[in-house]
């Protein structure tokens, strides 16, 4: 099963799946960055993210985990936050 269709079967069982839009490779990402509601970024290692850097210049909020390079780009008080894994470690 591809990651896209694990995330689509996930958003189903969750009751999300008419709210969550899964679009692929994109020319233009910054168009449905500025349009998001949110930028969610769960890797747990990625030396900078630049995906990040991209949603919050576009405006839009990034919650990362805490353990990626990318927590580095949101601090306490600007739109997004980093967290700490379910899982701890």
């Amino acid at each position: 099963m591809t990651l896209a269709c694990a995330a689509t079967a996930r958003a189903r069982a969750a009751g999300l799946s008419q709210r969550l839009r899964l679009l692929g490779l994109q020319p233009r990402p910054e168009r449905y960055l500025a349009a998001s509601d949110l930028l969610l970024f769960p890797s747990h290692f990625d030396a900078f993210g630049s995906a990040v850097l991209e949603a919050l210049a576009c405006g839009a909020p990034a919650i990362v985990s805490r353990r990626a390079g990318a927590a580095e780009l949101v601090s306490e008080g600007e739109p997004g936050r980093a967290l700490d894994d379910r899982a701890g470690g």
